[in-house]
């Protein structure tokens, strides 16, 4: 199932759009207050967002800019009356994809417009019930040599989207400015090296959930004793063969 971060405050509104949509998708309920949805969004890594908004507050505000920074890619649903549409316009500005409904609407018209924003086909959903997985989980791999990041993509990019970057102050640049769900990292690099890099990462309150799995090329056991003693989620000798590269990752994202 795909996983729904439904945001709001309980009220039978949002009850409802939780029972028209549990069947088909793996919600986690959250209330309108920006650092929770910030920690959900984190710990969760939901497909889609769904907010009921009754009105435009401070709260409702400071979500949208919490969003912006981070997860600006996901698909965000926004169920509010007509009157405040045009400042809810204004403050999902940017965002890739999103749609905004007007009350009073059905449940079953959501769950519709979440389908849209999901690219599903609503028969085929129907007719299974349940919603496949569709949606890639995100990987970046952090290697300053650009052949094993070309190696690696071309592994990876049927199963998962790819990001690349050829240092490690990039990739840091790159975590902060979108979603990841997991972070290939190469332990020798000029400049900002992997341990570096997975020390920033693993002090930053934001980052630190983030599995990290350590790319090297050496097998001598004082560099493997190195990487290891950083703890990470695991390491990988490169050039990593597909079926133990899938496997690890596989593991650290609990597929």
């Amino acid at each position: 199932m795909i996983k729904m971060l439904l945001v709001g405050e309980l009220n039978d509104t949002l009850n409802s759009l939780n029972e028209c949509m549990r069947d088909v998708f793996q919600i986690q309920m959250c209330s309108q207050n920006a650092k929770n949805v910030k920690d959900m969004a984190r710990i969760i890594r939901p497909g889609i967002l769904v907010m009921n908004i009754l009105e435009i507050n401070d709260d409702v505000r400071e979500i949208f800019e919490t969003l912006r920074v981070k997860l600006d890619q996901m698909p965000i649903l926004v169920v509010g009356t007509a009157q405040i549409q045009e400042e809810i316009k204004i403050m999902l500005d940017g965002f890739k994809s999103f749609l905004i409904l007007s009350r009073p609407i059905k449940a079953q018209d959501v769950l519709n417009a979440c389908y849209r924003l999901l690219n599903l086909n609503v028969e085929e959903v129907r007719q299974n019930k349940e919603i496949p997985s569709k949606i890639k989980k995100k990987i970046i791999v952090i290697d300053d040599n650009a052949l094993v990041l070309r190696n690696i993509k071309s592994l990876l990019e049927t199963d998962y989207e790819v990001s690349l970057a050829t240092s490690g102050q990039k990739g840091l640049d790159t975590i902060r400015e979108k979603s990841v769900d997991l972070i290939l990292l190469d332990y020798d690099m000029p400049g900002m090296d992997g341990k570096e890099v997975f020390e920033t990462i693993k002090s930053d309150d934001s980052l630190k959930n983030i599995p990290v799995i350590f790319l090297t090329s050496v097998a001598e056991r004082e560099q493997i004793l190195a990487v290891l003693k950083s703890m990470p989620f695991g390491y990988i000798l490169k050039p990593p063969a597909k079926d133990k590269l899938l496997s690890i990752i596989k593991e650290a994202l609990d597929e």
